[in-house]
């Protein structure tokens, strides 16, 4: 669980489970919704730029895998990282774990691509942008 740079905790809302309990398994894609979101503001983005970055990037490709179940009133945390940042695109990793149990419930990934609203084309992300996910991941994510 370590080399994540932003996390998020909070508690499983009731309306978050299915009868049997458990989380939802597409609730697990929200709760990716928060840690991406948790990144944001890590990364240190206004409230403007985070509105700016969710409606100029658009989900290609998202995966996840359930490892163990999450309940009603369950405290979890959501961590993520970037993996890979492309010209005009990134690759979110996401673990969610038991907050105090560090048992690992889910993990997965997404792929967003940066995109003109207008154009509906990729476009590259601005180089500040990607100055700043490099320094909060602490490496070179260049392809």
């Amino acid at each position: 669980m370590k080399d994540f740079s932003a996390s998020t905790t909070f508690r499983v809302e009731y309306g978050e489970t299915d009868g049997q309990g458990r989380v939802f398994y597409a609730n697990y894609w929200r709760f990716f919704d928060r840690g991406r979101c948790a990144y944001w503001m890590q990364l240190g983005l206004s409230e403007e730029e985070i509105r700016h970055i969710e409606q100029a990037t658009v989900m290609v490709d998202v995966h996840c895998t359930y490892r163990a179940p999450a309940v009603f009133w369950d405290l979890v945390c959501v961590r993520t990282r970037i993996a890979q940042l492309g010209r005009s695109s990134l690759r979110m990793e996401f673990a969610v774990a038991h907050d105090s149990t560090q048992a690992l419930m889910a993990e997965g990934h997404a792929t967003l691509v940066h995109v003109d609203l207008v154009s509906n084309k990729s476009v590259p992300f601005p180089a500040a942008f990607k100055t700043r996910v490099q320094a909060l991941e602490g490496r070179s994510l260049d392809d």
